[in-house]
């Protein structure tokens, strides 16, 4: 980092005016390491959540143009697809944060862009990030305690509900048979297609425990 910036000779209400007028959260952590006292001044976690969430919004709402939520819901997924955003949530996944550290930065989502995590029934990528729900980075890192927090957030609809829709994700897009496994031992349902599926992808074989398993769990009135 470079040394201290002028930009601290300025009065307070000037520099805080000019970081105010920072709206992408690439922007301001580049704005932030302009020297080591800006870094120690502006350093915050919650500040990047906030303006990602923010800019996401907005991207959003110019996509609307006058239209309401219900006339955008069937378009959610074509927005998320053709605009992706930020991907400070994925990462955060990705890189296997403590539990503590993605529910802080959820709750700043939420409080800036709640639509952000709306839970319909049928809303097929809840919750959303930017190009899919959170729980596939949730499956394909396999840091399946991000997912017990979504449930208990309420991001996540109960197991109950969506357990045969969520194991067929897990079963797709897993890299390993672990998140299948933690799903059917908190009761998400097995069918004939989930193990036909890992075994395809070759991760899961006969004659092994982890395949008596699931073929104790598959329902017998299913294909």
């Amino acid at each position: 980092m470079a040394s201290q910036s002028g930009l601290f000779t300025l009065p307070q209400e000037l520099f805080d005016m000019i970081v105010d007028k920072i709206q992408r959260p690439q922007d301001y952590f580049h704005f932030s390491i302009m020297c080591k006292a800006l870094w120690e001044k502006l350093r915050s976690p919650e500040k990047w959540y906030a303006l990602d969430a923010s800019l996401f919004r907005r991207r959003l709402e110019r996509s609307m143009e006058g239209r309401s939520w219900a006339d955008m819901l069937p378009r959610w997924n074509d927005f998320l697809q053709n605009h992706p955003n930020g991907v400070i949530l994925s990462w955060l996944i990705r890189t296997h944060q403590p539990v503590d550290v993605v529910r802080r930065a959820i709750e700043v989502y939420r409080e800036v862009f709640p639509v952000m995590f709306m839970n319909e029934p049928g809303f097929y990528l809840q919750p959303p990030t930017y190009i899919h729900p959170l729980r596939f980075y949730v499956f394909e890192c396999n840091h399946m305690e991000i997912f017990q927090l979504l449930l208990d957030m309420g991001i996540e609809r109960p197991l109950e509900e969506t357990g045969e829709g969520v194991m067929w994700e897990a079963a797709a897009f897993a890299p390993s048979i672990d998140p299948p496994l933690w799903l059917s031992a908190r009761g998400a349902p097995v069918h004939h297609y989930i193990i036909f599926t890992l075994e395809e992808r070759g991760l899961l074989r006969r004659n092994t425990p982890e395949y008596a398993t699931f073929e104790a769990l598959v329902r017998p009135d299913t294909l």
